[in-house]
């Protein structure tokens, strides 16, 4: 059996953290071991997983550090330091899975090759009834979707033929929908570390990855994920981030110096 092991990044949203957990563990296939990844140091969020622990026998880490600016590149690097399953599958805190989401991953998981999928996005009006409800599943027939309603349509059947296709494209880059061998992400060292701010670290990574030769398949119509509302994220550092993405590619380059291998030597 392959051991995964699904990474929960969050910050400062505990009724979102929530409910996700709570989709997590309804899961028809349970991960390995579950981290939560929080680049903050937030009482509230200790709470959540205490109470989730009494729930599963499935390890619940949290993995955390002090805010200091957007470093969600760094979390997830602490978080891929921390797994000791075969397989990372990755999510955000505000992203509530269908029940099939982590088998769906596993089914489709491939050696030189990451899964993307897609996210419905529910808007402001759904997102603070949902929180607000006992309810933990939405429906492709539910009112409150922000324009894409397509992506909560499960059609395993679908998703069989449009997974063959292998790419190398940057467009659609997201890694709250992602899964890889943890081999293959070392390979590129992770995540760079040094990147601050909202945007661009998963694209940066993602083309260490193709310069790896490790190639996309896209998961269209599984692994479905309910992305709630939230205000839009400070693009203030989104300049400075371009610009190192844009570096990795005219370089070419298939490393980081700012990766897991420097964080393992700087915990050791």
């Amino acid at each position: 059996m392959l051991t995964t092991a699904l990474i929960i990044t969050t910050f400062r949203r505990p009724d979102a953290l929530e409910k996700v957990l709570q989709s997590v563990l309804n899961q028809s296939v349970l991960p390995t071991e579950i981290i939560v990844a929080e680049d903050d140091l937030s009482d509230e969020t200790v709470k959540i997983i205490e109470k989730f622990r009494a729930q599963t026998s499935t390890p619940i880490l949290h993995i955390r550090q002090e805010h200091n600016g957007f470093r969600l590149a760094l979390i997830r690097n602490k978080a891929i330091l921390a797994a000791s399953a075969q397989y990372l599958i990755f999510i955000d805190g505000d992203c509530v899975l269908e029940r099939n989401f982590v088998a769906d991953h596993q089914k489709y998981a491939k050696q030189n090759c990451f899964l993307q999928g897609s996210r419905a996005l529910l808007n402001k009006e759904k997102t603070e009834k949902f929180l607000k409800s006992e309810e933990i599943k939405i429906s492709f027939f539910d009112a409150g979707f922000d324009g894409n309603r397509k992506n909560a349509l499960r059609l395993p059947f679908i998703s069989n033929f449009l997974i063959r296709r292998l790419d190398q494209k940057l467009k659609g880059i997201r890694a709250c929908n992602f899964s890889l061998f943890r081999t293959d992400c070392l390979l590129a060292n992770g995540f760079d570390s040094s990147f601050i701010g909202w945007g661009r670290e998963d694209s940066e990574f993602i083309a260490r990855l193709y310069n790896n030769g490790i190639y996309r398949r896209k998961i269209k119509f599984s692994a479905l994920m309910y992305h709630l509302w939230h205000e839009p994220n400070s693009r203030q550092n989104l300049k400075e981030n371009e610009e190192k993405l844009s570096k990795t590619i005219a370089s070419q380059l298939k490393t980081t110096a700012n990766g897991i291998k420097q964080l393992a030597e700087n915990s050791s």
